[in-house]
Formats: C-alpha cells, sequence, structure tokens
C-alpha cells in the first residue's frame, strides 16, 4: 500500500484505492506499524524519528529481504 502524506504529518493522509472516502483522519492509520525499507541508514532513522515524534509505530529495515522478514514476523505474530 503506497501513503501519500497531504500537507503536514497532522494533516489528512491520503490512502489510495484502499477507502471509499478521498481522505481519511490520521487517528484511522495512527495505530498501524510503518515499515521503513531503505538502504541509507541515516535516511531511514531520520524518518523513524520524524514519525515517531508524531506517534506512529515505526519498525526499519536495510533492504527488501529484510523487510519482508520483518513483515512476515508480523503478520505471524
Amino acid at each position: 500500500m503506497n501513503l501519500t502524506i497531504s500537507g503536514q504529518i497532522t494533516g489528512l493522509a491520503t490512502i489510495p484505492k484502499t477507502c471509499i472516502a478521498k481522505h481519511a483522519p490520521l487517528s484511522i492509520i495512527m495505530n498501524k506499524p510503518i515499515l521503513i525499507i531503505d538502504d541509507d541508514r541515516p535516511v531511514r532513522r531520520t524518518l523513524r524519528l520524524l514519525l515517531e515524534s508524531h506517534a506512529f509505530d515505526c519498525k526499519e529495515a536495510d533492504d527488501g529481504l529484510e523487510g519482508l522478514t520483518l513483515l512476515d514476523a508480523f503478520l505471524w505474530t
């Protein structure tokens, strides 16, 4: 699922093809974990810290394989 933030993080989030409404309040997605996958550690860390400062729960992965492993572990817990 792709997630596009409209305006500030405290604004509305657009969730393409997964929601009947065009915009959903962030409170709907705030309790869902975010998996950040990027091979650049400073970029991952910066994004994670930014999102966590707005009460999002984040996990980091260095590459796609690690991301799939984390996702698989999350889905089966």
